[in-house]
């Protein structure tokens, strides 16, 4: 099992001090963590392909929110393949919904205790890093001249 390079979009800091002492023993050893989706475009824009295998999106972030979010990722012709996974304190349909719809590669809801959220992120790992192969971005990938490549936009 590979470890996978993640990266965190969340804006509560309670829950990512949880998530990293959960990451600690699982998922990964190399986790970035943004507070904002702007950030996170601009972080992702700045970096070499390949260099993120996942993300974890918040859905309710200030300013640009985690749909908005999903929507310019898939947007991308070279963040596009990135896995998203929704984690996400909502329980609402609708939400689930439009996070597929959008082409989210999971929906989970936010697990509320570290051993919770623990065994969430090992599986997590176990089918990201073992079961699923992920592309090699580095490869055949070039970014079109969508307003996307280059120096990041200003959100």
């Amino acid at each position: 099992m590979r470890s996978l390079d993640v990266l965190l979009i969340e804006d509560s800091n309670d829950d990512v001090e949880l998530f990293l002492a959960a990451a600690s023993t699982a998922l990964t050893d190399h986790l970035v963590t943004k507070s904002t989706g702007e950030e996170a475009i601009e972080y992702l824009l700045d970096q070499p392909d390949g260099s993120v295998d996942l993300i974890i999106l918040d859905l309710r972030l200030p300013g640009m929110d985690g749909n908005q979010v999903l929507d310019v990722l898939r947007s991308d012709q070279t963040l596009r393949t990135i896995p998203v996974i929704i984690m996400s304190t909502s329980f609402t349909e609708q939400d689930v919904v439009n996070a597929y719809l959008r082409s989210a590669n999971a929906f989970v809801v936010k697990p509320l205790g570290l051993d919770e959220l623990r065994a969430a992120l090992r599986s997590i790992e176990a089918f990201w890093s073992s079961t699923a192969r992920l592309p090699s971005l580095g490869t055949g990938f070039t970014r079109p001249s969508l307003g996307l490549g280059g120096p990041a936009p200003a959100w």
